[in-house]
Protein backbone atom coordinates (compact mmCIF):
# COMPACT_ATOMS: atom_id res chain seq x y z
CA UNK A 1 0.00 0.00 0.00
CA UNK A 2 1.44 3.22 -0.79
CA UNK A 3 0.86 6.25 1.48
CA UNK A 4 0.39 10.56 1.44
CA UNK A 5 2.94 12.38 3.38
CA UNK A 6 0.33 15.45 4.79
CA UNK A 7 2.38 18.86 5.89
CA UNK A 8 -0.04 21.30 7.64
CA UNK A 9 1.22 24.70 7.26
CA UNK A 10 -0.09 27.13 9.89
CA UNK A 11 0.89 31.02 9.87
CA UNK A 12 -0.44 33.30 12.76
CA UNK A 13 0.11 36.55 13.83
CA UNK A 14 -0.96 39.38 16.68
CA UNK A 15 -0.56 39.18 20.19
CA UNK A 16 -3.25 36.82 20.41
CA UNK A 17 -1.70 34.44 18.07
CA UNK A 18 -4.83 33.89 15.71
CA UNK A 19 -4.34 31.89 12.88
CA UNK A 20 -4.01 33.84 9.87
CA UNK A 21 -3.54 31.24 7.05
CA UNK A 22 -3.52 27.41 6.94
CA UNK A 23 -3.20 24.89 4.23
CA UNK A 24 -1.94 21.40 3.57
CA UNK A 25 0.59 19.77 1.12
CA UNK A 26 -0.16 16.24 0.35
CA UNK A 27 2.58 14.00 -1.25
CA UNK A 28 2.55 10.80 -2.33
CA UNK A 29 5.16 8.20 -0.84
CA UNK A 30 5.77 4.30 -1.99
CA UNK A 31 5.21 2.70 1.48
CA UNK A 32 4.85 3.80 5.00
CA UNK A 33 8.51 3.81 6.13
CA UNK A 34 9.30 6.14 3.70
CA UNK A 35 6.46 8.42 4.57
CA UNK A 36 7.22 8.13 8.36
CA UNK A 37 11.04 8.98 7.43
CA UNK A 38 9.60 11.93 5.18
CA UNK A 39 7.56 12.95 8.19
CA UNK A 40 10.26 12.61 10.94
CA UNK A 41 12.99 14.52 8.87
CA UNK A 42 10.85 17.39 7.12
CA UNK A 43 12.02 20.97 8.54
CA UNK A 44 11.10 24.14 6.71
CA UNK A 45 11.46 27.84 8.21
CA UNK A 46 9.81 30.86 6.91
CA UNK A 47 11.29 33.84 8.96
CA UNK A 48 8.39 36.59 8.92
CA UNK A 49 8.12 39.63 10.77
CA UNK A 50 5.15 39.55 13.58
CA UNK A 51 3.79 35.94 12.16
CA UNK A 52 4.15 33.00 13.85
CA UNK A 53 4.95 29.91 11.39
CA UNK A 54 4.75 25.98 12.28
CA UNK A 55 4.45 22.75 10.47
CA UNK A 56 2.60 19.47 11.31
CA UNK A 57 3.17 16.33 9.44
CA UNK A 58 1.26 13.14 9.60
CA UNK A 59 0.97 9.93 6.87
CA UNK A 60 -1.99 8.57 5.64
CA UNK A 61 -2.95 5.60 3.43
CA UNK A 62 -3.45 6.65 -0.12
CA UNK A 63 -6.51 6.58 -2.26
CA UNK A 64 -6.00 5.35 -5.57
CA UNK A 65 -4.81 7.81 -7.68
CA UNK A 66 -4.35 10.79 -5.63
CA UNK A 67 -1.45 12.88 -7.09
CA UNK A 68 0.23 15.65 -5.07
CA UNK A 69 -1.42 18.76 -4.46
CA UNK A 70 -2.14 22.13 -2.09
CA UNK A 71 -5.38 22.74 -0.11
CA UNK A 72 -6.86 25.57 1.81
CA UNK A 73 -7.80 24.52 5.46
CA UNK A 74 -9.91 25.58 8.22
CA UNK A 75 -8.21 25.43 11.36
Amino acid sequence: MSYILVILFIFSGGGDGETLKSFEMRIPQASYNECKKSAETFELSIPLPGISFKTQTRCEPRPDHQGPEVRDVDT
